[in-house]
């Protein structure tokens, strides 16, 4: 049965749009940040409806200004969550009153028999990904403010998702060697990235070019940039929400070796880890893996990179005893947390 998925769009009754984070959700409620709130003098707009950016940059301390926003004006979008022991945004099932699945939109899309230029832009290039990377397109949607229906041609850009780990795998192979109209970021669209990246992270602007170099999913697509972000399917999902729980024990810097990355393309993105050494006052833990809700550092190690980051040392606690992670994108690091490859390093 299809649930709530990553990069899923809620509409409540006030006309919040939020953006929906994992595919792991308590069951009254879906864990996501609020994007796009209703403004009389916003950019993005359907109809008269008008709408601004709640969410100025896709970091922490945005999504915390967000929260900030959401405690004045609508508190019950907040949750005290008693797995992650932290406030979250999150929608209550009975506040949703359109859930926008990505797949569906772009089912419209192929559909319609009118399309605006940023429309067409899309749908030929899910057709071009579909065919050269040999998936399925109803194995894929559309998300961001196409899917919201309040996107502007003139500025607007193009956020696919790509549904299972297979399908996952062959639109990576097909992006890590761009060609034709799908090609790197460059010119004004590069020069952008890097300067919000340095303005928004703790990165320098050497630390972004060396991200960005690592980073397949995002590119321009004729003179348009676009993403492309993975999502497990409901049977990939072996977990609930609950059977592990977290608890702060601190913000640490370490250093370790990759050993398994078959999880990081996606929400949160997980880096299996050994040879781990901690600086401070928590070297005795034994860490297995660095998680990062941070989609910057997403799928930008690989097996046998040596990496360096800072994070959220947490407890995890589950039924099969207990372990250790180090996570990156946590409210108490407040945007200074980070993964590098070591030859990453400014």
């Amino acid at each position: 049965m299809r649930s709530f998925r990553d990069r899923d769009y809620l509409i409540t009754p006030e006309g919040f749009i939020f953006a929906v984070i994992g595919n792991l959700h308590p069951a009254d409620r879906v864990i996501g940040y609020l994007k796009y709130v209703p403004d009389e003098f916003g950019k993005w707009g359907r109809g008269r409806q008008r709408f601004r950016r709640a969410l100025q940059h896709y970091n922490v301390p945005s999504v915390l200004d967000s929260m900030r926003f959401l405690a004045s004006k609508a508190p019950q979008y907040l949750f005290e969550s008693s797995v992650d022991n932290v406030t979250l945004p999150a929608v209550p099932t009975d506040a949703i009153v359109e859930h926008l699945r990505p797949e569906e939109r772009l089912l419209q899309l192929e559909t319609a028999q009118h399309h605006d230029g940023l429309e067409d832009k899309a749908l030929r290039l899910v057709r071009m990904i579909s065919e050269e990377a040999k998936v399925r397109a109803k194995s894929m949607g559309v998300t961001g403010s196409i899917l919201a229906g309040i996107h502007d041609p003139a500025f607007s850009d193009i956020d696919l998702v790509v549904y299972g780990f297979d399908n996952a795998l062959r639109v990576r192979s097909f992006l890590c060697e761009p060609s034709g109209a799908v090609g790197r970021l460059a010119g004004a669209s590069l020069e952008k990235w890097i300067t919000e990246r340095v303005n928004s992270t703790p990165l320098t602007r050497q630390n972004a070019i060396d991200l960005l170099a690592r980073k397949w999913n995002i590119g321009l697509f004729d003179d348009t940039e676009f993403s492309v972000h993975a999502v497990h399917t409901e049977v990939e999902i072996s977990k609930r929400y609950g059977d592990d729980r977290y608890l702060w024990l601190g913000i640490v810097d370490a250093t370790a070796k990759v050993i398994d990355t078959k999880e990081s393309m996606f929400m949160p993105a997980v880096y299996r880890i050994e040879s781990v050494e901690m600086k401070g006052k928590f070297p005795a833990y034994t860490v297995d893996r660095i998680v990062s809700f941070e989609g910057l550092y997403a799928d930008i190690a690989k097996e046998g990179d040596q990496v360096s980051c800072r994070g959220k040392l947490e407890r995890v606690e589950s039924h099969s005893g207990i372990e250790h992670r180090i996570l990156v994108g946590s409210p108490e690091a407040r945007g200074t947390d980070f993964i590098l490859p070591s030859h990453a390093r400014g």
